[in-house]
């Protein structure tokens, strides 16, 4: 199957994005442009019939940081104290279900009730054959209650029961981290910076619940050349090719092409492609300076944070090599609008991180979501942060009361700098 009939080539990125804190401007004052607020539009239905091209490697000068322009509800969820989870720069996963959030940190998996109450940990670490030594990626088959979490460093899935029970485990033919639950039958492996390198590519593959291979797709365009430039290991891209989900639809695209495929079963469907006058071709994708062109980019332990979508919006993660932001794009009126702050906080090679929004809603906290499960984006905010931040957080409050932010008025009263850090679950327009 030929793929990438329609594929333009392009852009994206491995460097790391954190949010900015140094940002101490009041809300009233935040650069607003309400153009694309005031444009509702009907509920986007995605015509399947042909491909659409959304021009996201685009200048704009239409800015909105409020976090109220995406967003219809957000939820605060404070961690209990124990078991002390306070580096969040080591958190692999977050995934919620219905009654659960389970989080996976580079020593354990662990999980919650939907109040943040903690519930047990999962596994163990150990060479036995209940347990694990690393688990990188967890996902959830909701349906059967089942948690899967891969062991990268035994080369084999360890499976858990939501109770946290031992269910099984099966080796790995190759060594893969990054994957998603298509349904609770079938896994779906997607391309990572190693599998660019090899020859054939893989592209994307499918396996069963018990990790037999069913399928293969093979890339057009890899593997490329890479160059090693002086004095670095090169930029071999964002550490996996974005694979996200809007209701019941799956979504994947290759990194360093510009075409976003639906995924129908075992079948690939080319459905977008991303085009703007800023965007890089493939060969320059792995250039280290890029200048003013952008490319798609994302934390190097957040391997699913450069795509969200929602009924409304897509928002990318971009980046050139003079500054980080969000581009959102309003599928129904086709706008885009960026994050813009003229006072971002700058990284050690001088490019401004303008990759956050900040919550209007309930906090004033600047938002940087970093994971997304059953159609939430997820920002998980550090307790010091938090604390460092309380009277401004509780100033807001007060200058603007509902019942959602007398709730977090408590979580902030309570909170020290020694705490775990606070999840903010973002319900998306």
């Amino acid at each position: 199957m030929n793929r990438i009939c329609c594929v333009l080539l392009i852009s994206l990125l491995f460097f790391s994005c954190r949010k900015g804190t140094g940002n101490n401007r009041s809300i009233e004052n935040l650069p607003v442009s309400t153009e694309a607020l005031d444009v509702q539009g009907e509920e986007y239905k995605e015509d399947i019939s042909s491909i659409i091209s959304i021009p996201i490697y685009s200048s704009t000068s239409n800015h909105n940081n409020n976090l109220s322009a995406i967003a219809s509800y957000i939820d605060f969820i404070a961690l209990d104290f124990e078991p002390p989870l306070r580096e969040t720069l080591l958190l692999q996963n977050v995934e919620l279900s219905e009654d659960f959030i389970f989080l996976s940190w580079l020593d354990g998996i662990f999980s919650y009730d939907k109040t943040g109450k903690f519930i047990r940990q999962i596994g163990s670490v150990g060479q036995g054959p209940e347990e694990f030594v690393r688990v990188s990626t967890i996902r959830l088959d909701r349906d059967n209650k089942l948690l899967y979490g891969t062991d990268q460093a035994r080369f084999r899935m360890v499976v858990y029961r939501f109770d946290g029970t031992f269910e099984k485990a099966f080796p790995l033919k190759y060594n893969e981290s990054h994957f998603v639950m298509l349904d609770s039958s079938t896994i779906v492996w997607r391309q990572a910076i190693h599998d660019r390198e090899q020859n054939p590519s893989m592209f994307i593959r499918y396996a069963t619940n018990n990790g037999e291979e069913i399928k293969t797709l093979w890339s057009n365009y890899f593997p490329l050349p890479i160059r090693r430039e002086t004095g670095g290991e090169g930029v071999l891209g964002i550490t996996a090719s974005p694979l996200w989900n809007n209701k019941d639809t799956y979504y994947y695209m290759e990194y360093g092409t510009d075409t976003i495929f639906r995924i129908l079963g075992d079948t690939l469907l080319p459905a977008r492609v991303l085009m703007g006058n800023l965007k890089l071709n493939l060969t320059e994708t792995f250039n280290r300076n890029i200048g003013r062109k952008l490319r798609l980019a994302m934390p190097v332990m957040s391997s699913n944070s450069a795509i969200f979508e929602s009924n409304r919006f897509m928002i990318f993660r971009l980046r050139s090599d003079y500054e980080s932001f969000f581009m959102v794009y309003d599928k129904s009126s086709k706008q885009l609008h960026r994050t813009y702050y003229s006072d971002a906080p700058e990284n050690r090679t001088g490019s401004k991180n303008m990759a956050y929004f900040v919550d209007d809603m309930l906090s004033s906290l600047p938002v940087n979501p970093l994971y997304q499960s059953m159609g939430k984006a997820i920002a998980v905010i550090p307790a010091h942060e938090i604390y460092e931040r309380k009277q401004e957080i509780l100033h807001f409050i007060e200058k603007n009361p509902n019942d959602k932010s007398q709730r977090l008025k408590q979580i902030i009263q309570a909170i020290t700098d020694d705490d775990n850090p606070i999840l903010m679950i973002i319900t998306l327009k």
